[in-house]
């Protein structure tokens, strides 16, 4: 996985935290239940087995051609490794930080002349999207507002960012007005609040159901970004988990499901961007907590 220009080792971690964890265990760490002030550190991966959606982008008076992205583009999968820091202050407010970056996966033979960005795409020739790039930055605060028993109830809130740049790689035709086989949503995405809530409920000692949910929508605005005119942007998001943990000392693992929702629009005189993904799959990680 790449931050920016700089490829973060994820493989590299998980064996790191596997093996501080395990030495800790080893040697009778306190566990983190004694504490009031307790941090995990951990690394994730998230794996699609189902996605839905499409995609269309205008470039000047060259509609785009509307693009499904199973039946035309052929998305197979979407991974989502990635990395968490959390603080957990008395049970009751747990700050987290989490960034991702999905890896796309499919390729399709275009069945026409395809426009996608003002660039004509060659038909029968095989478009790929391995090069796209899908990053998501989240800063969290919980607060718990409800305890009965072993039932934890928190209301969510968040600021999200994601940047998304797209690609459709194939044979440009000659005669293509422009030649660029991208697009950068991200130009346009803005960091948005979100709101949710979530319940973690305590099995026994080690092992705990965890579950939340949270959204966001914004309605068409018109913002004060400028390309070729006055940018209106227009953007849903839903987020949703349930995951089984299980905690032993200083060792964390965990794994689930997970579904996202996502729909763009960016509109101006020059271009429209418009994105859409539903997606469901399965979520590991591995955390060292202290």
């Amino acid at each position: 996985m790449k931050v920016g220009s700089y490829k973060l080792p994820l493989f590299e971690i998980l064996v790191f935290l596997f093996i501080i964890s395990s030495w800790s265990l080893a040697n009778g760490q306190t566990s983190i239940e004694d504490k009031n002030l307790s941090f995990t550190i951990s690394a994730f991966s998230c794996n699609s087995f189902s996605e839905r959606g499409y995609i269309q982008v205008r470039e000047f008076s060259f509609l785009g051609t509307p693009l499904d992205l199973n039946k035309d583009l052929g998305i197979k999968s979407w991974g989502r490794p990635g990395i968490c820091i959390n603080a957990d202050i008395k049970k009751k407010n747990l700050f987290l930080f989490s960034y991702c970056e999905s890896v796309f996966k499919g390729s399709k033979y275009l069945k026409k002349e395809t426009w996608y960005n003002g660039t004509l795409l060659v038909a029968n020739s095989k478009a790929d999207i391995k090069n796209t790039t899908f990053k998501s930055f989240e800063w969290v605060w919980m607060a718990r507002v409800h305890k009965k028993g072993n039932h934890n109830l928190y209301i969510r809130t968040a600021v999200l960012y994601e940047r998304l740049k797209f690609y459709v790689d194939a044979e440009i035709a000659e005669d293509s007005p422009i030649k660029e086989t991208f697009e950068k949503f991200w130009k346009q995405q803005q960091p948005l609040p979100t709101f949710g809530l979530a319940e973690i409920y305590h099995l026994n000692d080690k092992l705990s159901l965890e579950g939340d949910i949270s959204f966001t929508y914004l309605p068409k605005v018109k913002t004060w970004m400028n390309e070729g005119g006055v940018i209106s942007l227009k953007q849903s998001n839903l987020d949703a988990k349930c995951i089984l943990s299980y905690t032993c000392k200083n060792l964390c693992i965990e794994s689930g499901f997970w579904f996202k929702h996502l729909k763009l629009l960016e509109e101006s005189k020059e271009d429209t961007n418009d994105f859409l993904i539903n997606s469901a799959g399965f979520k590991v990680g591995i955390g060292y907590c202290f």
